[in-house]
């Protein structure tokens, strides 16, 4: 099994960008990124790909430079489990294009349903979470039955990144995407701090969300084509 690094390395960057769900929207992302500093690392929440047109663009970026991060999401696995690179009982046949893999296979360009070998390993090799002493990030909030161990099974992946329960507080922040009905939506405990964060907005507000850490900045940009959305920090 590929060793998942799970700890994230900000040696020499001074803040944190987490990305929501991109969904192939890579002129948005980029819109997105060129609002922070440039040393600042760009991690993404996973669910880079399928629905938007531009999958294949948005894993270039994130596969091609040392101020990158990215987790494993829901899409990401599907793909994995459309090429049958990993065992999961718990997906219908044809899932994948149901949900937007389609715009995934165009934007390479195939039309034989193939996405490139170092391009799948390098999903493959995306750990679920990454954390510091005061930062937990994961696709979708951690379920609380899961250890936050590196050698996960299968069925331990479709668990952590499909859960759609509400987040638990673990201690620290926790930041996560996936679910797009929640839209933005923070978690407080009794005395009024955030304990999670939910960030994905692509479906309440049709924006891209990020959320520069420590600064606690929201950012959104604007899907292509939704002329009514202005790009906005808030």
């Amino acid at each position: 099994m590929t060793e998942r690094k799970n700890r994230a390395s900000i040696t020499g960057m001074k803040n944190i960008l987490i990305i929501a769900d991109i969904a192939g929207e890579f002129d948005a992302l980029m819109r997105l990124v060129a609002q922070v500093p440039e040393d600042t690392l760009k991690l993404s929440l996973g669910d880079m790909c399928d629905r938007g047109p531009k999958s294949k663009e948005v894993f270039e970026y994130f596969m091609g430079g040392p101020d990158r991060r990215a987790l494993q999401g829901n899409h990401e696995h599907m793909l994995l489990a459309y090429y049958e690179d990993i065992p999961c009982r718990m997906y219908e046949e044809g899932i994948w294009m149901w949900n937007g893999g389609d715009a995934t296979l165009a934007s390479y360009g195939e039309t034989d349903g193939f996405i490139p070998h170092d391009v799948r390993d390098w999903i493959k090799s995306l750990p679920l979470f990454y954390e510091t002493d005061d930062l937990f990030v994961s696709h979708a909030p951690w379920p609380h039955f899961l250890e936050r161990q590196t050698d996960l099974s299968s069925i331990d992946v479709f668990e952590a990144v499909w859960n759609r329960a509400a987040p638990r507080d673990i201690g620290k922040l926790q930041v996560f995407g996936h679910n797009s009905h929640w839209g933005l939506r923070s978690y407080k405990r009794d005395d009024g701090v955030d304990y999670a964060l939910c960030i994905d907005q692509c479906r309440t507000k049709r924006v891209l969300t990020g959320y520069l850490w420590p600064e606690g900045k929201i950012i959104e940009v604007p899907f292509e084509g939704d002329q009514d959305a202005t790009d906005s920090a808030a």
